[in-house]
């Protein structure tokens, strides 16, 4: 699944496809040991349509339990802990994996629904099916019978026909086709050994830079609550979202009302990827390090932070002041970072450091030849 990254705002990186093959030995290991016999009496799906046909529904949507339960597989689970974050069935006998998350970046399944409103438990969607991955020695996995693969790509595909299906020009490592809006087909492909390694669907997901817990009402009581705020009208101003003339026309005033509005009206109350112009990965990379207490390393190599809760002590006027706070008991520290609120003076001086960062950042990507920073 996708890799958490952004600490701070708890985001997730779904730049790069990765699959589910490293976690299927943390399934239910009983559905491994039913016996032969019982295998035996379970009929093969007949074609990958089936389950394209699945992906995407909530965990108790009557067709899916219908499904497991035609195969003797245990139920799915009804909802999915935030400590948990994704749970997986096995289907041994067709050789598919089961993957139920919650926390979908993906407006169809966005923002998680907490059923006794705790934000710990979450209903969960079928948000990905394990197909195939090939194991050592180079055999088959998969017990399909013919004609599962048809109008797709085989396992047992070439390079030349797994770039075919994809229309690569230039070999890569992964092709990604698009199903539906809410579906698509990942599968990576082995130069090495020349193989399909592994095939899986999933739902589409965004790469999420802040989530909607950041832009609730209640958080005004919470330490560096204006930062999101800022951070969306900073990028309003340099014109890094994607948005219409008219919308840019309209203006943003420096004000958390207005904000908070244009947050809901235009970015449905999340900030993602998709939703910024990425600069070839710049933005993307240079978010890590905004929203994470991390550097990066100049051409010259100086280590450089631009952790947002240290520019927001700066535009406060407060940064030796914090640093000299983290000598302290945490608990000082949180009371104090309780304290702060800018101005609009300060609010002002923020827009401004920000927008120095990021221009000190995208210097530095250029001198260095990354086009991710």
């Amino acid at each position: 699944m996708f890799t958490k990254i952004f600490t701070f705002f708890g985001s997730k990186n779904a730049a790069q496809p990765q699959s589910n093959a490293t976690q299927e030995n943390t399934m239910n290991s009983t559905q491994e040991s039913r016996s032969s016999e019982t295998v035996a009496e379970i009929t093969p799906i007949a074609h990958l349509s089936e389950l394209i046909y699945l992906l995407g529904r909530k965990s108790t949507d009557p067709v899916l339990l219908a499904f497991f339960s035609a195969r003797q597989m245990k139920n799915p689970p009804k909802t999915v802990n935030a400590n948990q974050d994704v749970k997986g069935l096995a289907d041994p006998q067709n050789k598919l994996s089961y993957w139920f998350k919650f926390d979908i970046t993906h407006d169809d399944f966005y923002p998680p629904v907490s059923p006794k409103q705790n934000d710990y438990t979450f209903e969960c969607y079928l948000a990905s099916i394990g197909l195939f991955a090939r194991g050592k020695p180079k055999k088959p996995p998969y017990l399909h019978p013919a004609g599962f693969w048809d109008g797709y790509l085989h396992p047992d595909s070439s390079c030349a026909e797994f770039m075919a299906y994809f229309g690569m020009n230039d070999f890569a490592e992964f092709g990604v086709k698009k199903l539906s809006p809410q579906q698509e087909l990942v599968i990576w492909f082995d130069a090495g050994r020349d193989c399909i390694r592994e095939m899986e669907l999933r739902i589409p997901q965004d790469c999420e830079w802040l989530s909607h817990y950041k832009f609730q009402p209640g958080n005004a009581t919470k330490p560096f609550w204006q930062s999101p705020w800022l951070i969306v009208k900073w990028l309003f101003d340099q014109k890094l979202l994607i948005l219409s003339d008219e919308v840019y026309q309209q203006g943003l005033p420096l004000n958390e009302e207005a904000i908070r509005e244009f947050v809901r009206l235009y970015l449905r109350n999340h900030l993602w990827e998709s939703q910024c112009h990425s600069h070839n990965r710049k933005l993307g990379s240079f978010f890590y390090h905004l929203t994470t207490n991390s550097s990066y390393t100049t051409h010259s190599g100086e280590r450089i932070s631009i952790y947002v809760n240290n520019l927001f002590m700066q535009a406060a006027g407060l940064a030796e002041k914090y640093q000299e706070m983290q000598q302290e008991e945490y608990s000082q520290q949180i009371e104090f970072e309780h304290s702060i609120r800018l101005n609009p003076a300060q609010q002002q001086r923020l827009l401004e450091i920000l927008n120095e960062a990021w221009q000190g950042f995208q210097i530095q990507a250029i001198q260095q030849g990354k086009s991710w920073g």
